[in-house]
């Protein structure tokens, strides 16, 4: 800490404890990045400044331990590029504490924040953001023993600096350094992030469909191979490749360590490609509607960030990419995740909100999430945590080639993304998986087939069929036809495929009186249903048609 906040702390814990003597180890330096804190940095390095100076310090006050860590900063990281990894190397800072003898597993952590933006010039609209974030840090591990200390509750000139944003003057920071003894020694209730609100939010379906990849409509269950166009893996997901070759499976039980996400969706390698070619790639890809991300405010002013979160476990040790980006692909954003071999990990990502860019928010496109397993020269040169306004690929130069050995493997699930800083907590996870009921209902305004569930398109079945009964007195006819209704309300005017009852024959109908396929017409396709109609075999004055089908609009 700096100025006279830590000074206050320090006075008011010697008024508490006044038969002992209180020492304050101050390593602080203004403007520095947490980045600066992992115990690798150079120039300044914190952790090296921080490890030379406490034990030299201890052993000249006779101490062998701390008994509170005093944690103020961040307003070099907030509204930058490492604010999205912020939490993520909170915790690799905290985890070098914890691994320190003069720091005892129980030290309570006060985390500081930045004040508010009113309070801070007004021009910087990510404070209010960051204190949201350090209230996040707080909340989401060690939480008994981590508490957030929020100097916004001192307001206005007395209090803040308006020549200089983001510091406070000398009455503000006596009363915030008053307030943290108060926090700490009369255990002050802790500020939570509201869980059961994310929990409700994701459980409604977030901005991704299909996380936990309940729903298979058109495979149920069989491997699909990946292609240069997109191969449709489960509902909501697709698989993109050139150069190796790959398959995509919807498969039971994928993660031994949360028997509560019953399905997965597994990539493997049927054919290797150790030495891509720069134009090669592989991915995993949804489409996300417009209207599901119009309340992230995209290409506006007040645009929102979202969370991102996943379970993932990779056959090899894996450095992959997830990349957000618009529809005219000129706002496009990465961000990095790198996991060990076999390992069922949680992998939780933030986006900032895209201030400018069109995004559409009606039933078109409105971004592409895409999952990178593989990307050659040509599409793996992008530089992670920015908006790109002009960006060829999908990741950086370190993403793995999934593709480079034969049978490598990686599966995905529970895929939940929200508006807004807070994921829910992960020993949630399993609990926010929508019920199947719903998740078909929501997969069916993209995909929808006659046939029941569990059976694939194609499949030799009359159950569920569409059929046509026809009697005539005496004249004869030679065509038939009827309306098909869908279930749910299509995004969009739906591609829509007949398919043969008795021998799964597509863009056929079956004529059952002369127990032969006949050419399927369907036409009139609108948001809620078609027409179709059939030529019989042969005239006569009874018979009966009958016909299954998809409707495609994904």
């Amino acid at each position: 800490m700096k100025n006279s906040g830590q000074n206050t702390f320090c006075q008011s814990s010697a008024r508490a404890n006044p038969l002992r003597k209180v020492y304050l180890i101050n390593v602080s330096i203004s403007g520095i990045p947490i980045a600066q804190w992992i115990s690798t940095a150079t120039g300044p390095g914190m952790w090296t400044n921080i490890t030379n100076n406490i034990t030299p310090a201890l052993a000249a006050i006779g101490a062998s331990t701390i008994d509170a860590l005093l944690w103020w900063q961040g307003n070099a990281d907030q509204g930058g590029a490492t604010e999205y990894n912020y939490q993520t190397t909170f915790e690799t800072v905290m985890t070098q504490f914890k691994g320190q003898s003069w720091f005892p597993r129980a030290t309570p952590v006060m985390i500081v924040g930045l004040g508010s933006n009113a309070d801070n010039g007004g021009g910087f609209p990510a404070y209010d953001r960051f204190n949201d974030l350090l209230r996040y840090c707080a909340d989401q591990a060690d939480s008994e023993l981590r508490k957030f200390v929020d100097p916004s509750t001192f307001s206005g000139p007395t209090y803040w600096d308006g020549t200089l944003p983001g510091h406070m003057t000398a009455a503000g920071y006596y009363a915030l350094g008053t307030m943290m003894a108060q926090e700490f020694y009369s255990g002050a209730k802790r500020v939570s992030v509201p869980a059961s609100a994310t929990d409700a939010l994701a459980r409604a379906g977030g901005l991704i469909r299909n996380g936990f990849q309940s729903i298979d409509q058109l495979n149920v269950g069989a491997a699909v191979a990946f292609s240069a166009g997109g191969a449709r893996l489960t509902d909501g997901w697709k698989g993109f490749i050139t150069g190796p070759a790959a398959t995509g499976q919807r498969v039971a039980s994928p993660f031994a360590t949360r028997p509560d996400i019953p399905f997965g969706l597994k990539t493997v390698i049927t054919t290797a490609k150790g030495s891509l070619a720069s134009t090669d790639f592989m991915s995993i890809v949804q489409t996300v509607e417009g209207s599901r991300i119009k309340c992230l405010g995209m290409g506006t002013n007040v645009a929102r960030q979202f969370s991102l979160g996943f379970y993932v476990n990779p056959s090899v040790a894996f450095v992959g990419y997830v990349c957000i980006r618009n529809t005219g692909a000129d706002r496009t954003f990465i961000r990095r995740y790198s996991i060990a071999a076999n390992t069922d990990t949680f992998v939780p990502l933030r986006f900032p909100g895209c201030p400018d860019g069109t995004w559409a928010n009606d039933t078109t496109t409105g971004l592409t999430v895409t999952f990178v397993l593989a990307n050659g020269s040509s599409f793996n040169a992008l530089t992670a945590d920015t908006w790109l306004t002009s960006a060829t690929g999908t990741s950086a130069s370190d993403q793995t080639n999934l593709g480079a050995t034969l049978s490598n493997a990686i599966t995905f699930s529970g895929i939940v993304a929200v508006p807004g800083l807070y994921l829910p907590p992960q020993d949630h996870w399993g609990m926010i998986m929508r019920p199947d009921p719903d998740e078909l209902r929501d997969a069916r305004r993209y995909i929808e087939k006659s046939y029941d569930d569990g059976v694939a398109p194609g499949a030799v079945s009359q159950v569920g069929e569409e059929i046509l009964l026809l009697t005539m007195s005496s004249a004869t006819f030679s065509q038939m036809g009827g309306g098909g209704r869908f279930k749910e309300p299509k995004r969009a005017t739906p591609i829509v495929t007949a398919y043969s009852p008795a021998t799964g024959a597509s863009g056929k109908a079956r004529d059952l009186g002369a127990a032969a396929d006949v050419t399927a017409g369907i036409d009139h396709i609108g948001l809620n249903g078609f027409r179709w109609n059939a030529n019989l075999s042969v005239a006569g004055t009874s018979d009966s048609l009958s016909m299954h089908w998809t409707a495609i609009c994904d």
